[in-house]
């Protein structure tokens, strides 16, 4: 932890990653958003939805309320809490990919959360997962699905795998075509001091990460031409608030 802890800061225990799986289910029911999945036995597999609270509402509204759907074939699901969010979209889908896509039946197809972000079909793209192959599953509707594969998340929310952290870098970059710049690299640190969001001891901290020769973004515009540096392989690293 950088800088002191804020007055009356709620500090959390460590998360860190979880074991890492691939499991089939049969005829299990898949719901909307947050990928919680309904076994034949009523039991629920919710890692995707993180908090207990998630779950209760989603109980709140089970899957009889729903319009069912049976797909028939082989399914892998992305859903996951948060999905919609860029960060949680990089940081915690793509990554279960990891050591995961090349083990995928080659006929699987791929639930989607709905109404998806361009950024996140060339995501997907980029790690070899054609659009074609995809669906959305629409949020009024349960999937009783023939075949699901599924990979939990590879660590708990706000915590990473490093290992499959770089795979989605190192994929994304091969995939994009970007080359190293043969400029000096950049270090971006992304302020959120304009938001409701922002970090409390932000004023400590910024003094650590300015010696380390990190540039301050806050704005608009600078971010856009902090995405320029990332196309053209001249970001060396970036700091920011997560969520």
């Amino acid at each position: 932890m950088l800088g002191t802890s804020p007055h009356a800061l709620r500090l959390t225990s460590p998360v860190g990653t979880l074991d890492r799986s691939l499991v089939v289910f049969e005829a299990a029911q898949l719901v909307a958003r947050n990928g919680v999945i309904a076994l034949p036995d009523t039991s629920l597999f919710a890692e995707p939805a993180w908090h207990p609270d998630i779950v209760d509402l989603w109980l709140r509204r089970p899957p009889r309320e729903m319009r069912h759907r049976r797909r028939e074939g082989t399914w892998f699901s992305c859903l996951l809490e948060y999905a919609y969010n860029y960060y949680h979209w990089i940081c915690e889908v793509l990554p279960r990919f990891h050591r995961v896509l090349e083990r995928l039946p080659h006929d699987t197809r791929f639930v989607v959360p709905p109404r998806m972000a361009a950024w996140q079909w060339e995501s997907l793209a980029a790690i070899g997962i054609e659009r074609s192959r995809c669906e959305p599953l629409p949020v009024d509707e349960c999937w009783q699905i023939d075949e699901l594969y599924y990979a939990p998340p590879v660590a708990v929310c706000g915590d990473h795998d490093p290992d499959a952290a770089r795979w989605v870098r190192d994929v994304v970059i091969r995939a994009l075509g970007v080359q190293p710049d043969a400029g000096t690299p950049s270090r971006f640190f992304v302020t959120r001091r304009l938001t409701r969001r922002n970090v409390v001891n932000e004023a400590e901290l910024w003094p650590m990460f300015e010696a380390a020769g990190f540039n301050d973004r806050n704005r608009d515009d600078d971010i856009r031409r902090a995405g320029e540096t990332v196309r053209r392989g001249g970001l060396r690293s970036r700091a920011a608030r997560c969520g």
